[in-house]
């Protein structure tokens, strides 16, 4: 499947998301998102206290990899809810050419 949304101008991409966003789909969608890239930002802060905390006291190495740990899990958020998004929004598109073209 072809990725329309990301050809279009940023007006059209604008026009699209106000559509979207008007439905329930599209309320539930930006809610769990919103949460998901909450969460995503919220594990960067928590890596980036782990590291401070292990270099500050002296701990362990272990502190460092369960910091990397956290930060590529949070950036697998982060990433997800853009491909989610922009997934739905396609699928906006797609739907609304079928309608139009019968």
């Amino acid at each position: 499947m072809k990725v329309k949304y990301l050809r279009l101008s940023k007006d059209e991409q604008k026009k699209v998301q106000e559509k979207f966003y008007s439905t329930e789909e599209g309320r539930l969608v930006k809610k769990y998102t919103r949460i998901s890239l909450i969460m995503g930002l919220s594990l960067i802060g928590f890596a980036v206290y782990f590291s401070l905390d292990a270099y500050f006291n002296h701990l362990s190495k272990l502190y460092y990899l369960y910091s990397a740990i956290l930060v590529v899990i949070a950036f697998i958020f982060i990433f997800a809810v853009r491909n989610l998004r922009v997934t739905k929004l396609n699928n906006t598109i797609i739907k609304k050419k079928k309608k139009n073209s019968r």
